[in-house]
């Protein structure tokens, strides 16, 4: 192991404070309400960013289970939108027939049925409706 010497006239500061750090070299914090703190502002950024995608893929989710329910396999594309649902967030694409593309959002999919200029149709399907 690799020993850490401290440098005479090198001082060290607490990541989170500022404060200065008595003790062994590699110390980065003063204490460890310093250390939990800098910690948790970490996660906390992160988790924001990832609660944000969850919610918009769960909000997406939702609407295409409640669209199965209701037994609507096939909706305007317009519909959707208007559901609030996001087409820029889904978690896979499935390539079944190697010729169309199913996007996923988790368990539920759907795919563009036609495609005429003056509404497109979606189709939509359970997880396990999806080919190999």
């Amino acid at each position: 192991m690799e020993k850490l010497t401290l440098i005479k006239n090198e001082k060290l500061n607490c990541r989170e404070c500022g404060q200065p750090i008595s003790g062994r070299c590699d110390k980065r914090f003063c204490d460890d309400s310093c250390r939990n703190a800098f910690n948790n502002k970490l996660r906390r950024s992160i988790g924001r960013n990832l609660n944000s995608i969850n919610a918009c893929l769960k909000k997406n989710r939702n609407i295409l289970e409640k669209l199965y329910a209701d037994n609507q396999l096939s909706v305007p594309k317009a519909s959707l939108e208007r559901m609030g649902f996001n087409f820029a967030f889904f978690t896979h694409q499935v390539n079944p027939d190697n010729k169309s593309t199913v996007t996923m959002i988790y368990d539920y999919g759907f795919y563009p049925e036609t495609k005429n200029f003056a509404e497109e149709q979606i189709a939509i399907l359970r997880g396990d409706e999806v080919g190999p």
